[in-house]
């Protein structure tokens, strides 16, 4: 999903037509943080405040299931990233 935002904040940001290149990237940046943020965070927003509120949440709570997710969430990230870090220097050593 992030792949997608990143396209789509680069066009959003080229249609902008900045003066400078600074201003282009200060863009780009200010929205890729954005996208990027609310796909991340959007679900952990949801199970935190909304989820009780909808009647979405199990019988022992949200906080249980937002534990869960942050606990998956996470680990897959730092197991990723770190996979990532390891295989990375010998793919491009070859």
């Amino acid at each position: 999903m992030n792949i997608f935002y990143t396209f789509l904040a680069k066009e959003l940001t080229e249609h902008e037509n900045h003066r400078t290149n600074t201003l282009f990237e200060d863009s780009m940046i200010s929205k890729m943080f954005f996208f990027q943020f609310v796909n991340s965070y959007a679900s952990f927003f949801y199970l935190a405040f909304i989820a009780e509120y909808a009647n979405d949440c199990p019988a022992e709570g949200c906080m249980s299931s937002l534990a869960i997710n942050l606990t998956v969430i996470f680990g897959v990230r730092l197991i990723s990233s770190q996979l990532f870090n390891l295989v990375l220097p010998y793919y491009l050593r070859y």
